[in-house]
């Protein structure tokens, strides 16, 4: 199985999508549950997916950490200790009234 979906190494299909055995992984990687015993290409297909988006996600997210990260250095190195206080103290607020930021 490749990134195109159920196809062999030739390219030929090998069968059409089940979409709920394809959700059903999808669901199953969210969740963390592990796969069962027998699985169908489908259902490898949906984890397949949302472990490529999962890893995506990781690595935006990351770099938004570093960013931030590398703001709140130069803020702190810019700003006299009194005003950086004030600049933590107000971000710690918006983080706390915005789930995500």
């Amino acid at each position: 199985m490749d990134n195109n979906g159920l196809r062999d190494e030739s390219g030929a299909l090998i069968g059409g999508l089940v979409v709920f055995d394809y959700v059903q992984g999808i669901d199953d990687f969210k969740t963390g549950k592990p796969p069962p015993d027998d699985t169908t290409p489908s259902y490898d297909l949906g984890r397949q997916r949302a472990a490529e988006e999962a890893a995506g996600m990781a690595e935006v997210m990351a770099w938004l950490k570093r960013q931030e990260d590398e703001t709140d250095a130069r803020m702190k190195a810019l700003l006299p200790p009194a005003a950086y206080t004030e600049y933590r103290a107000k971000i710690d607020e918006i983080r706390k009234r915005t789930p995500g930021a």
